[in-house]
């Protein structure tokens, strides 16, 4: 029977409906092909997703695709040919939801439409259904899957449970903040209501405040290198990402970081700070030089100036002396100390101090940068160099000369792989039914990318175009199959974000018996 120019009555009636009701989660490619986002109730009825010993509650699961195609005798004889497609569902459990929704025809009186059925029996009983409640991941791989349906569609991969769970999870994340973003807070701190998109609610712990609140809290504490919640009874330490957000400002975050940094080198007895460029330097114990990976510079580390391989410390030497003065002279005991405060202030001279250029006064440097001025003449020069006489703008000392620096490595981005392996297109264009010829495979074959990295198949469901391959856990562009690094892929110049499916079914199929 061939396709007549105008669809029945009831299945343009049907398109409307459902047009009118799930709106954007609707997508009519033409008068017989559209396909429906069923987004999962779970809000009241949570599930809990368990793999191993690890088990996490959650409330949001990303949603299945229905895609559908009218025969030209529905809803008198035949049902909508259909296919099913998720990517965090097994083969198999997408199977059980195909042979239910045949059930479900097959139960109705004739005549009636069904989408509406299909896709409420898929929203609000499938997940009860497949796994009461508990889905369970594993990673072994001995489950039959010889019966499944070929409308069935998924990328699941049961080794890859791992990275499953943590994707279901950061998908639950993400839905949770949305909500919080779009509903009104009150802050604990000054009692004052805000909406979610101007308060930080915590990951480790879900407590939150309002910016303005956790902003001034953490200009008061980040001198200690960490903040915690402000919960009276929580010691959880806020994340790196929440500090950045709550302080909005860089050079207060990086002045953050170097504390965190500094307070965590306490502890350690083999790493000292480079008279340059202020970066930490590792050494070992049984020398005196030091070498900074950073820009270069060797430096002595009992003076702390350039390194002189083949002269004696002149700070040793100062204090060779002093030992050697207070060995030769008789003196009592009340003059020791004298004594002591003398080698110990010769070594603090000599550790943070340096003649001017110009007038030889030595100078403190108690911190900052190396831009220094002499109090007394007021010449400005480097502490690092002696560089003078000019006002220090833009200036930077070179490496040292016999070190050079390390030339940057270049990331290699792979070869885009345009082929697949015909034994899975094989295994996607088989029919389910040989008098529907080519309908499910020439679906198909429009939404499959390989991933640029592993080579496994993908199938884009949904419009976004950032893919996340379950196995290498890479993300790749679907339009140009190119690994996607930072926010700037998806642009003006760049690749389209979100795009639609346009003839998803083939229009060759021009009968369907």
């Amino acid at each position: 029977m061939e396709f007549s120019k105008n669809p029945p009555e009831e299945q343009i009636e049907e398109l409307a409906v459902l047009q009118s009701i799930f709106d954007k989660d609707f997508q009519q490619f033409d008068l017989r092909n559209f396909e429906v986002v069923i987004r999962f109730d779970l809000v009241l009825s949570p599930i809990t997703i368990r793999l191993q010993s690890r088990s996490h509650v959650i409330h949001h699961f990303p949603p299945l695709n229905l895609v559908i195609q009218y025969p030209q005798d529905y809803p008198k004889y035949h049902p909508p040919i259909f296919i099913l497609l998720h990517n965090f569902l097994s083969k198999t459990q997408l199977t059980i939801l195909c042979f239910q929704l045949d059930r479900i025809w097959q139960q109705q009186s004739p005549m009636n439409v069904i989408v509406y059925k299909w896709i409420e029996f898929l929203k609000d009983e499938s997940m009860n259904l497949l796994c009461n409640r508990e889905l369970v991941l594993t990673d072994l791989t001995t489950i039959d899957e010889s019966s499944n349906d070929s409308r069935a569609v998924t990328t699941y991969d049961n080794q890859y449970a791992k990275r499953i769970f943590e994707q279901l999870l950061e998908y639950n994340r993400e839905q949770n903040h949305l909500i919080f973003q779009h509903s009104v807070h009150l802050c604990e701190i000054c009692l004052e209501q805000y909406m979610g998109d101007k308060c930080v609610q915590f990951q480790k712990c879900s407590h939150y405040y309002c910016l303005q609140c956790l902003n001034q809290y953490a200009k008061e504490h980040m001198n200690t290198g960490t903040i915690n919640c402000p919960h009276s009874e929580c010691l959880e330490t806020l994340l790196p990402s929440e500090v950045r957000r709550i302080l909005n400002d860089t050079k207060l975050y990086e002045k953050y970081e170097r504390f965190q940094f500094e307070k965590g080198l306490e502890k350690l007895n083999d790493i000292v700070w480079c008279p340059r460029c202020q970066k930490p330097v590792s050494f070992d114990v049984d020398s005196s030089l030091a070498i900074c990976l950073q820009c270069q510079f060797t430096f002595c580390l009992k003076c702390r100036d350039v390194w002189h391989p083949q002269i004696e410390c002149p700070k040793t030497l100062q204090i060779k002396n002093l030992k050697v003065k207070s060995k030769n002279n008789k003196i009592h005991q009340d003059q020791e100390m004298t004594i002591y405060k003398e080698i110990l202030s010769a070594e603090i001279i000599e550790v943070n101090t340096k003649p001017c250029p110009n007038c030889n006064i030595r100078i403190e440097k108690n911190g900052g940068c190396n831009h220094m001025i002499c109090t007394k003449c007021k010449i400005h020069f480097c502490w690092t160099c002696g560089w003078h006489n000019f006002i220090l703008t833009g200036h930077t000392c070179a490496p040292n000369k016999f070190y050079g620096r390390d030339a940057a490595s270049n990331f290699h981005l792979q070869e885009q792989v345009l082929s697949l392996h015909d034994n899975e297109i094989r295994e996607i264009m088989e029919q389910y039914d040989t008098d529907k010829p080519s309908v499910i495979g020439t679906t198909l074959s429009s939404r499959i990318k390989m991933c640029p990295n592993c080579q496994k198949l993908h199938v884009k469901i949904g419009t976004h175009n950032m893919l996340s391959c379950q196995q290498c856990n890479r993300s790749f562009c679907f339009l140009c199959g190119e690994p996607c690094f930072g926010k700037y892929h998806f642009s003006p110049y760049g690749c389209q974000e979100h795009t639609t499916h346009t003839n998803i079914f083939s229009d060759k199929t021009e009968s369907i018996a």
